[in-house]
């Protein structure tokens, strides 16, 4: 995955997923908000189509949430995933915004 998407998913998140944010519901005011803050229609199309892709991988049963052990990155990784993408990862875990099996694909995906 191109650091492009990752830093519009990051903005997104920053901006539009955080507990005091506005809640905005439809992508046509997501896309606009990202345009404004900068990011090109072909990346904002890019890291959408991204998560759309990663919706689809979701298993269809839910299944609890088990707290389990915390990730331990190795050395490719953490080449590749600085200290912040790796504690937002973890802060997404936390919040139960990605269970463990979504956050290996999200990591399969940025590793590529």
């Amino acid at each position: 995955m191109k650091e492009s998407i990752l830093d519009v998913l990051l903005y997104l998140f920053e901006h539009y997923f955080s507990e005091d944010a506005d809640l905005v519901r439809d992508r046509d005011s997501l896309q606009n908000g990202l345009i404004q803050a900068g990011f090109s229609p072909a990346e904002i199309s890019k890291a959408f189509d991204w998560l759309d892709a990663l919706s689809e991988q979701r298993p269809s049963v839910a299944r609890p949430h088990v707290d389990g052990p915390v990730r331990i990155y190795h050395g490719p990784e953490l080449d590749k995933l600085d200290v912040d993408c790796r504690g937002f990862l973890l802060f997404l875990e936390q919040h139960r915004i990605l269970d463990a099996d979504q956050r290996e694909l999200v990591l399969d995906r940025a590793m590529a």
